[in-house]
């Protein structure tokens, strides 16, 4: 059994979690919060497009299926979304929106409060987005359970 992890042996499927952060929004230009939902900057575009050109990437957006990214989970936030897009479209994962990631400041400041899902799929149309597990008004929620990690991670442990 030398070589196999204990994973392996116990037939578990291992899975490898690779974490970005969005690039820069309008609202890190000057620390201005009171944005709603901001887009990118044309150098937070620029940042985004270089990530999948990272030597670590290159395993996991290529061809061999056991080490290739199987999907691409983002906050439904515009500054993500486009972040995603921008790095990742192109190599047929599917990018899917989880509102359980979303900033931990949701609700209490503009720039960390979202749109409507029917405005993110006419934004993002041209992308590889499957938007069927949000809810419409994924924004809306109350800001002290969304900053409880708590209550976010094992949703995402069964999710992912």
């Amino acid at each position: 059994m030398t070589g196999l992890n204990v994973n392996e042996r116990l037939g578990r499927r291992v899975k490898k979690l690779y974490f970005v952060r969005h690039c820069q929004g309008e609202h890190n230009i000057d620390d201005n919060f009171d944005l709603k939902d901001p887009e990118l900057t044309a150098e937070g575009m620029r940042q985004a497009e270089t990530i999948s050109s990272d030597p670590l990437m290159k395993s996991v957006l290529g061809s061999d299926p056991t080490v290739r990214a199987e999907v691409i989970v983002s906050s439904p936030l515009t500054r993500c979304l486009q972040t995603a897009v921008a790095a990742f479209d192109g190599y047929n994962i599917p990018i899917v929106p989880c509102a359980h990631i979303q900033e931990s400041y949701a609700g209490l400041r503009p720039c960390d409060t979202g749109k409507p899902k029917s405005e993110l799929e006419i934004e993002f149309k041209d992308a590889y987005i499957d938007f069927s597990e949000l809810d419409e008004s994924w924004y809306d929620i109350d800001p002290e359970i969304s900053r409880h990690e708590e209550t976010r991670e094992p949703f995402l442990r069964k999710r992912l």
